[in-house]
């Protein structure tokens, strides 16, 4: 049984999860992300990107529209200390939110 077993997909939400590893790859690989480097993912979905993200990034914040997915996210992500994920639809979320984690893009900062 596989982690996309798990997930109830919601086409409200137009969820369409990448799990190609070759294609993540070359996402993470294009974006030319340093561990230097802060990354604001928005839509997680089973969070196989962002594992890959965590991985070559300082930090990773993650915003995710569907709560559903929070016990399966949190278990993920259970000892990657470099991944806040905010369970929250990213166009409503308060601009002091973003501060709050200090997102800025002078400090070259990926949207991905």
């Amino acid at each position: 049984m596989g982690e996309f077993d798990k997930i109830n997909f919601k086409k409200k939400f137009g969820q369409n999860f990448i799990s190609d590893k070759n294609l993540i790859n070359s996402i993470v690989k294009d974006s030319k992300i340093t561990l230097d480097d802060v990354v604001v993912e928005i839509g997680v979905g089973a969070g196989t990107l962002t594992k890959c993200l965590a991985e070559n990034a300082k930090k990773v914040i993650a915003f995710e529209i569907d709560e559903e997915l929070k016990p399966l996210l949190e278990e993920k992500f259970k000892d990657n200390s470099n991944v806040s994920i905010i369970f929250e639809d990213f166009l409503n979320v308060d601009e002091n939110l973003l501060e709050e984690y200090n997102i800025e893009q002078e400090n070259k900062d990926s949207l991905i």
